[in-house]
């Protein structure tokens, strides 16, 4: 049993918030000539056994205080800023909305640091910020850390593995497809006008394989569920806070 990194589109970070993803789909490090029915051990398909516990990585920033809505989720981060008053920054996660827009007063020696209240001059106007090392010079938006970097301590999302299969693509169930955490409904091209004024069509898929058909389509390539590999299917509890925790 090992701990490890895992990543997740954002879609997904959503659904393992929510609860509705309690299972992942990943390729094989091995994928067997015909005939089909090869068998072995799991150790040669994958290095995921039961009992490993995973930290979810996801986008994510450090930032002030004052920029972070409240009810929003957020841990301490491994930053601050000296001197009185003491301020130490948070991290937040990109797939929770941008923060909220604070502006530096113009002379610098003012507590607090920074303000929810507008900018204080024309330069502060310009230059809105969050407080973290990079600004939002022009409306620029904040630097976000890309996923495959975050940090091991930053992470707020552990799974413990509780099952590990290995099958083929096209052979996940119904209720295996739910567990991917999909949403049975897409988004059609037209519109549609109704007593609240027009809005998106939108079209149910017939079951949650084919929404998941269409999402595996959507992060590995056309024509990837069409390939049918080998896929190494992992069942997970899901908990929110560190690893380290």
């Amino acid at each position: 049993m090992t701990d490890k990194p895992i990543l997740f589109s954002s879609p997904m970070i959503r659904a393992l918030l929510s609860g509705t993803k309690t299972q992942t789909r990943r390729i094989s490090k091995r994928q067997p000539a015909p005939p089909d029915n090869v068998v072995m051990p799991l150790s040669w398909w994958t290095n995921y056994v039961p009992g490993d516990s995973l930290w979810v990585r996801e986008s994510c920033a450090d930032e002030h205080p004052l920029a972070i809505q409240d009810d929003r989720y957020s841990q301490p981060g491994r930053a601050g800023i000296p001197g009185p008053p003491p301020v130490h920054y948070r991290t937040i996660y990109r797939v929770d909305g941008e923060p909220l827009q604070i502006w530096r007063p113009h002379d610098t020696l003012v507590h607090p640091y920074f303000t929810l209240n507008g900018p204080a001059d024309d330069i502060a106007e310009k230059y809105p910020t969050v407080c973290s090392n990079y600004t939002r010079a022009d409306g620029k938006g904040i630097h976000w850390t890309q996923a495959r970097h975050m940090p091991r301590w930053a992470s707020r999302l552990t799974l413990t593995v509780t099952d590990v299969r290995v099958q083929r693509l096209q052979d996940i169930s119904e209720a295996d497809a739910r567990a991917e955490g999909v949403r049975q409904m897409r988004e059609g091209g037209g519109t549609w006008v109704g007593r609240e004024g027009p809005g998106k069509m939108v079209t149910p898929w017939l079951t949650a394989k084919e929404a998941f058909a269409d999402l595996w389509e959507t992060i590995n390539g056309p024509g990837s569920w069409d390939a049918n590999p080998w896929i190494v299917a992992v069942t997970f509890d899901v908990r929110r806070g560190n690893i380290d925790g």
